[in-house]
């Protein structure tokens, strides 16, 4: 049986990923095919194996030539129980384990998805958008031009068709994504960004890009890292470059976790003063 079993979504503040009643199925397994080594065996240790993960035999897919994948995809028909886990969330999905699932159907080999966390799921259901109908694109243009008209032609489509349109993004390039769709989208579009879901620091928010523009410094919550800036001096910054009232109403007391937005928001204001390119 070829299981695919799902991994962590957040790397700061990982959840156990799959029902408890499926660990079992999961413990079994001693031949791992992933999409990166280090993130696996950081998966695996919430799995509590029964074996020390360095006696685990843990395959990289795109290092593998066709032969070794068929011989791995045998073995596993014949009756040896195999895995195969992305580095973050469900395999299969925008992730090379597509593969290896497209060759185990080819060979007749048996497959068993388990049930857990997706990052696409997750963040439309959180995000009160249509639900009905909707579209997942996978990663955008790398190519700015190329993404532009992209961002364009799905915001087309997305008022013609009444669809939510569904994008993912690696994290070095969330910031180019977002300066992106808030130059590119109508102001009156509803954007929704999800960041850290299943984490401790999950944060979700559907708002025009209008008022997307005007709180930009909430989006650099997930995109910046921590910088050794005091509070008075991120306040100050703030009261300088930005509304006066938005930093009053992003300091009130009822937004938790305010304090390491701002710290997080004044290096990346510093750095690309994108307030001022977009108003």
């Amino acid at each position: 049986m070829l299981y695919l079993v799902p991994s962590p979504l957040s790397q700061k503040t990982p959840k156990q990923p799959v029902l408890e009643a499926d660990l079992p199925l999961v413990r079994q397994c001693n031949t791992w095919l992933v999409e990166n080594a280090k993130p696996a065996r950081a998966a695996l240790g919430q799995f509590n194996m029964p074996v020390a993960i360095r006696d685990l035999q843990i395959f990289e897919i795109a290092q593998l030539t066709p032969q070794q994948r068929q011989d791995i995809v045998q073995r596993c028909k014949a009756g040896e129980p195999i895995a195969v886990m992305s580095d973050a969330g469900c395999p299969g999905v925008a992730d090379p384990g597509a593969e290896i699932v497209a060759l185990a159907h080819r060979l007749q080999c048996p497959v068993h998805p388990l049930v857990g966390p997706s990052s696409i799921l997750l963040a439309l259901m959180g995000s009160g958008l249509n639900g009905q109908n909707f579209r997942f694109y996978g990663y955008p243009p790398l190519d700015p031009a190329q993404r532009d008209a992209w961002i364009k032609q799905t915001e087309r489509e997305s008022k013609v068709q009444q669809c939510t349109q569904i994008v993912i993004e690696t994290p070095f390039r969330n910031e180019k994504l977002i300066e992106a769709l808030l130059k590119q989208l109508s102001d009156s579009t509803l954007l929704c960004i999800g960041w850290d879901l299943t984490g401790d620091e999950q944060q979700i928010h559907t708002k025009t890009v209008e008022e997307n523009k005007e709180r930009l410094f909430m989006i650099f919550d997930f995109l910046a890292s921590q910088h050794n800036y005091s509070e008075a001096d991120t306040y100050n910054f703030l009261h300088k470059n930005i509304d006066p009232k938005l930093v009053q109403e992003m300091t009130d007391a009822a937004y938790p976790g305010i304090t390491d937005c701002l710290i997080n928001a004044v290096h990346n204001l510093v750095k690309r003063p994108l307030i001022s390119k977009l108003r």
